[in-house]
């Protein structure tokens, strides 16, 4: 799970990366929208791999909050 976790985050850094360097620039307001998402998503992701308890994991319990 360890190494899944690792697997995820390290193309999420990319994403940042690349939606702060987009925030940036003259953007449409369908694009506004679209990098809004995306950060929505990325903060959603970045709070599961944050908050996953490993024992719950291998215990095959674990709750996620919306």
């Amino acid at each position: 799970v360890t190494y899944m976790k690792r697997q995820i985050r390290n193309p999420l850094c990319g994403i940042v990366f690349s939606r702060k360097l987009l925030e940036n620039t003259e953007l449409g307001i369908e694009q506004k929208q679209l990098l809004d998402t995306g950060t929505q998503c990325q903060r959603q992701l970045s709070k599961i791999l944050d908050d996953s308890d490993l024992d719950c994991i291998t215990d095959g319990y674990l709750d996620l909050e919306m």
